[in-house]
């Protein structure tokens, strides 16, 4: 006598034998997917900071998870950083230098910290022998980022997107351009 198991959760059913057949849409459980729209200021960023200004929550999604999962987080935007020529002259040249931690994390209060799971760092420095122009030099980092979450119910989950300012000259400003987050819960 065969034996019928469905897994439901893949979407397959097998028979025990030989038979493995595909189950119909509605008996399979699909992922769900929350997004939002990139953000954009009226001058094209969404925010900026200079190196004296606190740096702001970058960005934050809230997820209505329907039970128990995992959720894979992803963050995606860039971050131009753009010096001026009074900044830090050294041996004739004007330098600048940029370093940063980024982090998807699931607590407002928390720090990106470049050690731990699904963090970046981003690090630059800026030379320049002519000071004739205001704004002289620029360097543009990805911001993509993923990390996964253990959901232990249903529930609204936050994940905020947090940079933490390891060395920024003054003189330097970054833009945030095109942020937005992607949820997928499984």
């Amino acid at each position: 006598m065969a034996m019928l198991t469905r897994v439901a959760s893949s979407g397959l059913a097998f028979l025990f034998g030989s038979l493995v057949w595909i189950t119909p849409p509605s008996l399979a459980f699909a992922a769900t997917i929350t997004t939002q729209a990139r953000c954009a200021g009226p001058d094209g960023y969404c925010l900026s900071f200079g190196s004296q200004a606190a740096i702001p929550v970058i960005r934050s999604i809230n997820f209505a998870a329907p039970k128990a999962g995992t959720a894979q987080v992803t963050f995606h935007g860039s971050l131009y950083c753009a010096g001026q020529a009074t900044s830090f002259p050294l041996d004739g040249a004007r330098m600048a230098f940029v370093d940063f931690a980024s982090q998807i994390v699931n607590k407002q209060n928390d720090v990106a910290d470049f050690s731990k799971g699904g963090s970046l760092r981003h690090a630059a420095y800026f030379i320049r022998y002519d000071i004739s122009s205001a704004f002289d030099w620029s360097t543009t980092f990805n911001l993509a980022s993923t990390r996964v979450f253990q959901i232990d119910g249903a529930g609204t989950q936050r994940y905020y997107f947090k940079i933490a300012r390891l060395l920024q000259n003054a003189g330097v400003t970054c833009y945030l351009y095109n942020a937005t987050f992607t949820v997928v819960f499984i």
